[in-house]
C-alpha cells in the first residue's frame, strides 16, 4: 500500500470476497487503512528532515493504527483484540533486535540506498512499542497534547528529532510532570538491542513478601539497560489474579516490597504487553502457565504458546 496526498493505494492483494474475508484479515485490513491514515499527516503533512527520523513516521502511524482500532468507540467493539494482533507483530522486532548487527531506532543515515533497507521491525513494531511503553509512563492525553503542537506547530514543514522530543517535553512541562524525555530518548530511540527481565521472589514462611526484577541485556552488542513501565501479575491455583503496577530502573537489580501475600503458582511480568522486554520464566511458573493455557484466555493472549520462542527456562 502506499500514501499520497489526498489518496491512499492498496494492493488488490487486499480485496478480498465477503466469503474469504475471515475476522483477521479484516483486522489488518483496518489496521492498514488506519496507518495510511495516520502517515497522511506524519509523512505528508508533517514530513521528517531525513531519512534518521523515518521511525516517527512508521513507529508513530503503526502504534496509531493499533491505539485507534483498540480504544475509538467506533472500534473497539468491532476489533476487541488489536492489542493482541500487536503483541504477535511484535516478533519481527524481536527476532531482529537479537541479529549480530542491530541498529537504534533513531540512527544515523547517510545515504538514499542505505535508507532503503532500514525499513524493518526496528523501525515500525519496535518504535510503536517504544511509544506504547512511553504513554504507560506519561499518559494517553499528555502525548496527545504533544503531537497536537508537533502538528500545530510543522504543518507542512520538515522535523528533525529534537523537534518531536520538544514537543513531549513541553507536553510534559505543561501537565506539571517532573520527567527528562532525554532519558527516554537515549534509552529507547538512541540504544539498540533487546533487555531481558526476570523475577525473583522473596518467600518467608510460605508467604511472598517482595520481588527482585534483574534485567540484562538479551544481546552482546548492546550495553544499556533502561528503565520500564509495566504490570506484574500473580496467579494462584484458585484462579485468582493480583495484578500490581511497578517500576524497573536502569540498574541490574530493581527490589520491590510487596504486602505479604499468598506465595503464587505463577508469576508474570509484561501483563498486558505494555512493555518491550524479553522475559525469562521461573520453572514452577512455566509450566503453570504451559498446563493453563487451554482454560485461561488471558494467559493464552499474553503467552499463547510463545514461551519457548521468547524466553527460556531456568530450573
Amino acid at each position: 500500500s502506499l500514501e499520497t496526498p489526498g489518496l491512499n493505494c492498496l494492493s488488490e492483494d487486499w480485496l478480498a470476497s465477503q466469503e474469504t474475508l475471515d475476522e483477521k484479515l479484516r483486522f489488518y485490513l483496518a489496521n492498514e487503512l488506519i496507518r495510511k491514515l495516520s502517515l497522511t499527516w506524519f509523512g505528508g503533512s508533517i514530513t521528517a528532515k531525513w531519512w534518521n527520523d523515518l521511525w516517527i513516521h512508521e513507529g508513530l502511524s503503526t502504534f496509531l493504527s493499533y491505539h485507534i482500532l483498540a480504544n475509538s468507540e467506533d472500534f473497539k467493539y468491532k476489533y476487541p483484540n488489536s492489542w493482541f494482533y500487536f503483541f504477535f507483530e511484535k516478533e519481527r522486532a524481536y527476532y531482529q533486535d537479537q541479529l549480530s548487527i542491530i541498529h537504534a531506532v533513531a540512527h544515523d543515515v547517510y545515504s538514499t540506498h542505505q535508507a532503503e533497507n532500514i525499513q524493518d521491525g526496528i523501525i515500525r513494531e519496535k518504535a510503536a512499542a517504544a511509544l506504547k511503553q512511553l504513554i504507560t509512563a506519561i499518559g494517553i492525553d499528555t502525548f496527545q497534547d504533544a503531537l497536537k503542537q508537533l502538528i500545530k506547530e510543522y504543518h507542512s514543514k520538515n522535523i528533525e528529532l529534537r523537534d518531536f522530543m520538544k514537543c513531549l517535553q513541553d507536553s510534559l512541562n505543561n501537565r506539571g510532570i517532573e520527567a527528562d524525555i532525554s532519558r527516554w530518548e537515549a534509552q529507547w530511540l538512541k540504544s539498540p538491542g533487546l533487555n531481558e527481565i526476570e523475577v525473583f521472589a522473596d518467600i518467608e514462611e510460605g508467604q511472598l513478601t517482595g520481588i527482585n526484577i534483574v534485567q540484562t541485556v538479551a544481546t552482546r552488542n548492546l550495553v544499556a539497560l533502561r528503565d520500564h513501565r509495566c504490570k506484574l501479575a500473580f496467579f494462584y491455583d484458585n484462579a485468582e489474579e493480583s495484578i500490581h503496577s511497578v517500576e524497573i530502573t536502569d540498574e541490574t537489580i530493581t527490589s520491590i516490597e510487596l504486602p505479604r501475600m499468598t506465595k503464587p503458582v505463577g508469576i508474570l511480568l509484561n501483563y498486558d504487553d505494555e512493555d518491550y522486554v524479553k522475559l525469562r520464566f521461573d520453572r514452577v511458573s512455566f509450566n503453570y502457565f504451559k498446563r493453563s493455557l487451554h482454560v485461561n484466555s488471558e494467559i493464552k493472549i499474553l503467552i499463547h504458546l510463545r514461551l519457548s520462542k521468547i524466553s527460556r527456562q531456568r530450573g
